[in-house]
């Protein structure tokens, strides 16, 4: 299915991806950090060694697609912090299309700009309470078009799928992913480190920015935890979120993001601290040593990616290479599949 031009169409929707997300991304740093860092942030959102599974392994294009409203949902929650007119509308609007291009996406990612809003505002507790509500019921009210078809015929989606075997998050919490995104952690660790050598800051603007890093380093490591069996309880007593299937996979793209923000700050504070640190500080928490273990992590996450697509034992659910399964141009996931089919 999809006609001979099928691949076509699908690497044309790769590339306007990627160049969209990288736009994105780059209009959500610009508002902290300078150009230059924007830039190389923007180019840091393309290359991130994980999106290698979601292009080559999965042929997820609604999920690439998500990654480009991520960042936009994340300024709109900027707005929301500073009071500036139109937040909550341009909040309500990157929900909705995030809902629109891939639902779990919206599943595993909207409690970080909901909980950014929390954390961050300086409003008084029930005011940002208030807001977040208003922007959520309008992003779901503009999402009707979507959700209430869905909740109204349930009884005709075979979901079940997403809950057996393989498909089952708690069976996936030792998932191989996790090991080839330990570049997150690198990048966090080595912004930590040149944070705990410079003194204190002095303007508001950076204490401001100082909270935030350690609120998405907070988030980074709650998002990890999620991935790990140690969460398992949590997977348990919540069975709704079992449906995002793979942990890392779809949790990846709030890790991606508070990473990008962290990635960047660690930039700007190297730029800025060579007269404050010792200069083996600077070559220890350096943005080459950060980079030498993203391309570590690339060439992991390459060979891993490189298996599962030629091996026919990896691929758990047909038993044949991915290649050959993309090959006739068909990838029919169970989860897809309607009760009258």
């Amino acid at each position: 299915p999809g006609g001979p031009f099928a691949h076509k169409r699908f690497l044309a929707g790769i590339v306007a991806a990627q160049m969209f997300s990288g736009a994105a991304a780059f209009v959500w740093l610009r508002q902290k950090f300078g150009e230059k860092t924007a830039l190389i942030g923007s180019l840091l959102y393309l290359l991130f060694p994980y999106k290698l599974v979601y292009l080559w392994v999965h042929h997820n294009l609604a999920q690439f697609w998500a990654l480009v409203w991520l960042p936009l949902w994340m300024l709109a929650a900027e707005k929301i912090i500073a009071r500036k007119p139109g937040g909550i509308v341009a909040y309500a609007i990157c929900l909705a299309l995030v809902t629109y291009t891939h639902l779990l996406t919206l599943i595993a990612f909207i409690a970080v700009p909901a909980f950014y809003v929390l954390c961050c505002s300086a409003d008084r507790l029930f005011k940002r309470i208030t807001v977040l509500a208003a922007a959520h019921a309008l992003g779901l009210g503009l999402s009707a078009a979507y959700l209430l078809p869905m909740l109204f015929n349930r009884q005709f989606i075979w979901s079940d799928g997403f809950l057996i075997n393989t498909y089952n998050a708690l069976y996936n919490l030792r998932h191989v992913d996790t090991y080839f995104c330990l570049y997150y952690l690198a990048i966090i660790g080595l912004t930590a480190g040149l944070i705990s050598r410079l003194p204190a800051p002095a303007s508001e603007a950076e204490k401001e920015n100082r909270r935030r890093f350690w609120f998405f380093t907070a988030t980074a490591a709650a998002l990890w935890l999620m991935t790990t069996s140690l969460s398992r309880p949590i997977w348990v007593l919540i069975p709704f979120l079992q449906y995002l299937q793979f942990p890392m996979a779809r949790l990846h793209a709030g890790l991606l993001i508070v990473s990008l923000w962290i990635a960047a700050y660690g930039l700007t504070l190297w730029q800025s601290s060579r007269m404050c640190v010792p200069a083996w500080a600077q070559r220890l928490y350096s943005p080459y040593t950060a980079l030498l273990t993203v391309m570590i992590c690339g060439a992991i996450a390459y060979h891993v990616t490189q298996l599962q697509y030629f091996c026919k034992s990896a691929y758990i659910y047909t038993g044949i290479p991915l290649r050959e399964v993309h090959r006739v141009n068909a990838i029919p996931p169970l989860e897809y599949i309607t009760i009258w089919h």
